[in-house]
């Protein structure tokens, strides 16, 4: 099967309502009501908005050969929904033992799940390497293009969604757990095995495990997917099952969060390319805190001021895409190497080697990522080559949906009367804040008030182009031809809504 031009994978209808008579009827038709709310759990044993959650964020991922063949299938989790980036096992992408590559590029192509989760997913992009690693088994794509326009941008909502990390150390045998991906038993939907916590391996016996062992199912194809808690909650990688002939039963493998997530963090960070640092141009003011020579105490900031001074300075930073250091040097005579040593969990991610230009002050550096520093425990170290050495330690906090850009819309639009018949080609439409359903018409229904549009397809389903944000209040407008047209002012979305937000969208026939 061809899969370089990702052509053989793309059976999606686009379809639009012409908007003619259809939004004239908006404007003149009657007001129906739109019942929209929150699709509420049915089962006591998994949160099912947390599941869905989870669910839409795994995905298939498949890899060609060099010549454009399909080679090697298996799973993937989204934990960075707006940048589009993905953690799989690196044997999905390559051979572990050689290390080498399915294809000299890195590439793969990336299918998502339908908004309903029921049916097959849909390829829609193109995926390449940004780290991978055969000894840990772990490799992060990011997305980089269209499937079948590779040429074509990116939009700027990839409409995706991120699972929430979780704590891996937490676990005990018999916690109970869930297993995500794409196995390909009984067809190639999407497949949920539960099962519990057996037990832990430590490899190497040095006190930390590498494996997590559960009774779950992990068969081909699952591979690189998501293991999730009861919370719906990120805390490993399905990497391998195991089984003997004389013996029943079976025991997975599965790769701790707490290993995947730091790989996952050094690949975003980029400690091997992407990541940069800067150092002031000079030493400033003369300055005796470090009158014993050396380096003077760390001071963390996210930015620098115009005389050099920090500005925002603190110890816990949120949603920041650089932290500085301001320390004072004296004692240090003009040539003198020395260097900084930059810490995330305990592993370092960059270390920088300069010469110092001579002269007693104050200077700064800095730590930078253009996609935004991962979240965690961060540590700088300076030393020179007489001994002197000087830490200080900062937080980058988690980020809330606000500060990541807000949540999803999906949902599905059904026949007021029969919830069972739903309504392929409605076209939704939520419109900016502060704009009411009369201001756009008045507008001609003018696109630049609109925030996020989409047309519902089989199944009822449909995934808005544009985030919201919690607690934020918006109009929604939908249509169909055939169904009376519905419109609401001032439906608010609650704060602490999830991703993906859910609506129920009934309307009544003309």
């Amino acid at each position: 099967m061809k899969i370089h031009d990702g052509a053989n994978f793309l059976r999606i209808a686009r379809t639009r309502l012409p908007r003619g008579p259809l939004w004239a009827s908006a404007a003149t038709g009657a007001i129906a009501v739109l019942i929209l709310f929150l699709v509420l759990p049915a089962s006591a044993q998994w949160d099912r908005p947390k599941l869905q959650q989870a669910l839409l964020a795994t995905v298939h991922v498949l890899v060609p050969d060099d010549n454009g063949d399909l080679y090697d299938s298996g799973s993937g989790t989204i934990l960075d929904a707006g940048e589009g980036l993905i953690l799989t096992n690196f044997h999905v992408l390559g051979d572990p033992e050689s290390g080498r590559l399915f294809n000299r590029d890195g590439k793969a192509y990336i299918a998502v799940n339908p908004v309903g989760v029921r049916g097959l997913p849909i390829f829609k992009y193109v995926a390449h390497i940004v780290k991978s690693d055969p000894e840990t088994d772990l490799a992060v794509l990011r997305i980089t293009g269209l499937a079948d326009e590779s040429n074509s941008a990116l939009p700027s909502n990839l409409g995706l969604v991120a699972v929430p990390r979780g704590d891996s150390e937490e676990l005990l045998p018999g916690d109970r757990l869930a297993v995500i991906g794409f196995p390909g038993l009984g067809g190639s939907t999407v497949t949920f095995t539960e099962g519990v916590v057996s037990g832990f391996l430590d490899e190497n016996g040095d006190g930390v495990y590498e494996w997590i062992k559960t009774d779950t199912e992990v068969n081909p194809g699952n591979s690189g997917g998501l293991a999730i808690d009861t919370q719906g909650e990120f805390v490993g990688v399905p990497t391998a099952g195991y089984s003997a002939s004389d013996v029943a039963g079976k025991i997975s493998l599965i790769r701790p969060g707490e290993l995947a997530l730091q790989f996952f963090d050094e690949a975003v960070l980029g400690a091997n390319s992407i990541v940069s640092a800067e150092t002031a141009t000079g030493a400033g003011t003369t300055s005796s805190a470090a009158s014993d020579g050396g380096f003077g105490p760390i001071v963390f900031a996210t930015d620098v001021g115009d005389s050099d001074e920090p500005v925002n300075a603190g110890n816990t930073f949120l949603d920041t895409t650089k932290v500085y250091a301001f320390f004072d040097v004296t004692g240090l005579p003009e040539g003198a190497e020395w260097v900084s040593r930059w810490l995330l969990g305990g592993k370092v991610i960059l270390e920088k080697q300069q010469t110092w230009a001579g002269g007693d002050g104050n200077t700064w550096i800095n730590i930078s990522h253009p996609d935004g520093l991962p979240e965690g425990d961060y540590e700088l170290v300076l030393s020179t080559g007489a001994g002197q050495s000087r830490r200080g330690a900062f937080t980058v906090a988690s980020r809330g949906q606000q500060a990541d850009g807000g949540v999803n819309v999906t949902g599905v639009v059904h026949d007021a009367d029969n919830s069972r018949k739903t309504i392929a080609g409605a076209y939704i439409v939520i419109l900016k804040t502060g704009v009411t359903v009369q201001d756009w018409i008045d507008a001609d229904f003018d696109e630049a008030l609109m925030l996020a549009s989409g047309d519902s397809v089989r199944g009822g389903y449909f995934q808005l182009d544009n985030r919201v944000i919690p607690g934020q209040s918006y109009s929604i407008v939908v249509v169909h031809d055939g169904y009376t047209p519905v419109q609401v002012d001032g439906y608010r979305i609650p704060e602490d809504a999830t991703d993906p937000y859910i609506l129920d969208v009934p309307m009544e026939r003309n």
